[in-house]
């Protein structure tokens, strides 16, 4: 009696080490807090990062041992303008709520266990503005964006024109 057994195993798929972001969609949500008006844009990114270090629970929040700077850690790296005349300005740091730079968020869906350690999938970032007189003071925006992973590599930069914060 002869018996094969044939087995097979798919070589995981390989990226780059250095994280690769591309832009997917954008959505405008209105909110009210307590009587302050503010609209939310909302953008969803699709990652994929080869050596699965967007984030980890070990050192979300952790200060590099090398002394660098915390604002490049593993963070969502956002920059606006506002669109003038048909150019477009940087916003300037007094014009904006908060500074458009995030932590990556750790969650246990981006544990990776075995051979292959490539994180992909998607992330939503979302950056608030407020109104002014029931009015945004900006009608349209582009943002351009890039991520850091823990061990410091820079994403590509992505840029998304023409968001009409006015309409919805």
């Amino acid at each position: 009696m002869l018996i094969f057994i044939i087995t097979s195993c798919d070589k995981p798929e390989s990226y780059s080490d250095v994280p690769e972001i591309n832009f997917i969609n954008y959505t405008l949500v209105d909110k009210d807090s307590d009587g302050f008006k503010y609209r939310s844009l909302v953008l969803t990114i699709g990652f994929v990062d080869g050596d699965g270090n967007l984030s980890d629970d070990s050192t979300y929040n952790r200060t590099p041992s090398n002394g660098l700077d915390t604002t490049t850690y593993s963070k969502i790296f956002l920059k606006l303008f506002n669109k003038k005349s048909g150019v477009y300005y940087p916003f300037e740091a007094s014009e904006l709520l908060t500074p458009p730079v995030f932590p990556i968020p750790y969650s246990d869906a981006m544990k990776r266990i075995g051979q292959n350690k490539t994180q992909k999938g998607e992330m939503k970032v979302e950056y608030s503005f407020s109104y002014v007189y029931n009015r945004l003071p900006y009608d349209t925006i582009k943002v351009e964006m890039h991520i850091t992973d823990l061990s410091f590599h820079k994403s590509n930069v992505i840029t998304i024109t023409d968001i009409a914060l006015n309409k919805k």
